[in-house]
């Protein structure tokens, strides 16, 4: 009979038993021993190997002798705990008018938090943390009062955390009650949560693997109750130029008092191969499969992809290739007491493209694409081919000005059920720009003209023409910026359906420091469109905003005292400080005092607004302390 495994110390026999570091036997490098700890923490666990294989050792020469020594016990206990206690407490007061509505809010925040850590043996061996959480409110209104509490709690075991298999289990639980004005406390509402990890990495360090439990259970004394349980596993591979990785989880979700449950499964997987910069592949397949049971009906859905797409950049000539494949499919049943119904449906879709540079300012493209759906029994087939190119020369200098043209044009071929059909379009253009030294600052000019044409022989052929142009100037002058942006845009067609659009936008901001702890800013935008369409005759709309900030770091010379003041107003007129009421939509004023002293912060706001024509106005004061 094989004697049990031997954890003492040396014994008397001349055969001495061979002993065995713990931490160098399942390939752990142990941490090192905290300065408290005491010499004997530290021994490595001695294992009487021939006791533990089942073999005798063989006799040892008649000349070897031994001392005898006192037996050691293997040292498993805790270390020091550490504890951490930390939390905050806060009180905040609400005073709000909401046209004639009047609120009034006052409530009283306590959260504590102790935290312990420790480990067992060695801090490579085992550890163990936990925490408890204490948490209490109280808030008064013009209409009662309430009270609540939570308390929660989780702990966390770590198995050979420093290894290639580290092993963990959590658990964590929290209890939550709120009392009304009239002290009649409601159902407590408990959440409990515990899970299971396991990891491992092999010697090579090419793979990883996981897997998991996790348990939900959510619970109150007189309401309905859930419970939830998940499943996942995980593995990475890494190989040369390739990586892949699997993944896949199982999650039941149950109300065992309505009889309603949900399952879902996800299985998916990545593989990417990429043997040089100039070539890569990514491909990625996913498996869903959700199921409902209901009170009084049961359904199911289920999710299939499988994609793969390709890049290759010749490393020779200015050419890239892309491409890539992409099957789809969805199904659905669902069935009662009385009737079921099903729905399948399937798609396949397949593309290519390449881009190549003919020359420093021609680049031509071309690309292909077909796409198959199956649904319900009815096929379709849809193609499209692309071929299309640009030109684009260096700029001219035309006095002071640098002029720039350029053309693209496109020619496709479409098929779908309904026939074939060809689309060509010519899109011709060119532009003036300019930047000068003015006032101190830049300005900049740009004018663009562009023209497009587009023939189809199932539509009407069009044509648009669109001008574009901005002025834009600005200036940094020692502790002040300024930016003032004019634009506009008119696009109007000049043949085909009847449309027009036109756009002019102004920006204007400015940003200034007062010293070293005051600053202001302000910015103001004003945009005016006018457009018509066939089905819609010309209108005009006109937006604008404002918003003007001061801020002090430090006010009335306080340290560490901030002043923010922000006023922000916008409207549907054109110039938002002369809408009257009907045209104003948005309009605030927000002054805010920030103080902290350590760790205690004080905040004072006061803030009026008028937001569609109802004032509104809010003060609040809060104060918080870290501890």
């Amino acid at each position: 009979m094989t004697p049990p495994l031997s954890v003492s110390g040396d014994g008397g026999s001349d055969a001495r038993p061979l002993r065995l570091n713990l931490a160098q036997a399942i390939g752990v490098e142990p941490a090192a021993a905290p300065a408290k700890a005491t010499a004997g923490d530290a021994r490595p666990l001695r294992l009487n190997l021939a006791q533990a294989i089942g073999v005798e050792p063989a006799a040892a020469p008649a000349e070897a002798t031994a001392e005898p020594v006192a037996k050691r016990s293997f040292p498993l206990q805790l270390a020091p705990i550490e504890f951490e206690v930390g939390g905050s407490i806060g009180y905040d007061m609400q005073r709000q008018v909401i046209g004639t509505s009047k609120y009034m809010t006052q409530s009283l925040n306590t959260n504590v938090n102790a935290i312990a850590n420790t480990f067992i043996w060695q801090p490579w061996f085992a550890r163990v943390s936990g925490g408890l959480g204490l948490g209490f409110n109280t808030s008064s209104t013009m209409t009662g009062e309430s009270s609540g509490n939570i308390v929660t709690g989780n702990a966390i075991f770590s198995l050979l955390p420093s290894s290639r298999f580290p092993f963990e289990a959590r658990f964590s639980r929290s209890d939550s009650r709120q009392n009304s004005e009239l002290g009649a406390a409601s159902p407590a509402y408990q959440t409990t949560r515990y899970g299971l990890t396991q990891r491992y990495r092999p010697l090579s360090g090419s793979a990883q693997y996981m897997v998991g439990y996790d348990h939900d259970l959510w619970e109150s004394v007189n309401l309905d109750k859930s419970k939830q349980d998940t499943f996942r596993a995980e593995t990475t591979q890494q190989f040369t130029d390739q990586t892949l990785r699997i993944s896949g989880d199982s999650t039941r979700t149950e109300q065992p008092r309505t009889n309603q449950s949900t399952l879902v499964n996800n299985l998916v997987s990545q593989h990417s191969y990429r043997p040089d910069p100039a070539f890569s592949v990514e491909s990625l397949a996913s498996l869903v499969k959700v199921n409902y049971r209901l009170t009084q009906s049961e359904n199911g859905l289920g999710y299939m992809q499988l994609s793969s797409s390709a890049y290759w950049r010749s490393t020779e000539k200015p050419l890239n290739v892309n491409g890539g494949v992409r099957l789809f499919g969805l199904s659905s049943d669902s069935s009662t007491a009385t009737t079921s119904t099903a729905s399948r449906m399937r798609s396949v879709n397949a593309n290519l493209g390449a881009n190549y540079e003919l020359s420093k300012h021609t680049r031509l493209n071309g690309s292909g694409n077909i796409n198959v759906t199956d649904g319900n029994g009815a096929q379709t087939v849809a193609t499209n081919q692309t071929v299309g190119v640009a030109y684009q020369p260096d700029a001219i200098e035309l006095g002071a000005f640098n002029y720039t043209r350029f053309v693209s044009s496109n020619v496709s071929n479409n098929t779908d059920s309904f026939g074939s059909a060809q689309h060509l379009s010519l899109s011709p253009g060119h532009g003036l720009n300019r930047r000068i030294g003015l006032g101190g600052g830049t300005l900049g000019m740009n004018l663009n003209q562009t023209v497009s044409f587009d023939v189809d022989t199932r539509n009407p052929s069009s044509s648009i023409l669109t001008h574009m142009g901005s002025l834009s100037w600005s200036i940094a002058q020692d502790r002040k910026t300024t930016m003032v942006h004019l634009s506009a845009n008119d696009s109007r067609a000049m043949s085909g359906t009847p449309y027009f659009f036109q756009l002019i936008n102004l920006q204007v901001s400015l940003n200034e420091s007062l010293g070293r702890n005051a600053t202001w800013g302000g910015n103001l935008t004003m945009q005016a469109t006018r457009q018509e369409t066939a089905a819609s005759p010309a209108s005009t709309t006109t937006t604008s905003s404002a918003d003007l900030s001061y801020r002090h770091q430090r006010a009335f010379n306080v340290p560490r005292l901030r002043f923010t003041s922000e006023l922000r107003i916008f409207g549907d007129a054109l110039a938002p400080v002369l809408a009257t009421p009907d045209q104003q939509e948005t309009r605030s004023w927000e002054n805010r005092f920030d103080y902290s002293i350590g760790r205690l912060q004080l905040r004072l706001s006061a803030r009026v607004a008028e937001v569609n024509k109802i004032k509104q106005s809010l003060y609040w004061f809060s104060a918080n302390r870290q501890f």
